[in-house]
């Protein structure tokens, strides 16, 4: 499995619209309505993942969504509407920065500051997966975020180290959490790594 990976010096936040651009023209998709979206001051949506079925995830710096209470992580039906079955609560102190999807419909999340270990694993309900077994985690923010096939999460971002392993701004994680002592390109990163791609053999 070969991976690109590209790093910035800026990050920057995407927030979910209804364009719905078709490279001919960019008429709004008038069937997603999500109304007013995340609100607040100085909110903000940092990251989205797609479901199989549909469901939007969306992360960011935000405490509501629709004027209802949604603490920094909200999941979308495919219409838009909010999906009232999923409930983060106050699992984070931080916001956000990075979400994927697994094939059992896990969701990692990558971010910063008060997320344990900088990383963490939901289940499809919202709910922490006791599972997912960190440790210390990482020692500083991450940004990016990709399942491989074999359900191995590659991860970047700002750290230096996981679990006091020296792991430079790139890792990868087994599916239950702990290091992938094969993966470990050495000397890593001087940037940031804001993007990870994964490219098919």
């Amino acid at each position: 499995m070969k991976i690109f990976i590209l790093t910035f010096l800026a990050l920057v936040s995407a927030s979910c619209s209804k364009n719905n651009f078709d490279g001919r023209n960019d008429n709004l998709d008038i069937t997603f309505d999500h109304g007013i979206g995340v609100d607040g001051d100085y909110s903000n949506a940092a990251c989205l993942a797609i479901q199989t079925n549909g469901q939007i995830i969306i992360g960011g710096q935000f405490i509501s969504f629709n004027h209802e209470p949604q603490y920094q992580m909200v999941r979308l039906n495919s219409d838009g509407t909010t999906d009232k079955s999923f409930h983060v609560g106050r699992e984070f102190n931080s916001y956000p920065a990075a979400l994927a999807i697994q094939t059992d419909g896990k969701i990692i999340v990558g971010g910063v500051g008060g997320i344990p270990g900088y990383i963490t694993r939901l289940n499809s309900n919202g709910t922490p997966d006791q599972n997912f077994h960190l440790g210390t985690g990482f020692n500083n923010n991450v940004f990016s975020l990709a399942i491989q096939p074999d359900g191995k999460i590659i991860t970047g971002g700002e750290f230096t180290s996981f679990n006091g392993y020296l792991r430079k701004r790139i890792a990868c994680l087994n599916n239950d959490g702990t290091l992938d002592d094969s993966f470990n390109p050495e000397g890593g990163f001087d940037e940031r790594v804001y993007s990870i791609l994964l490219q098919p053999e």
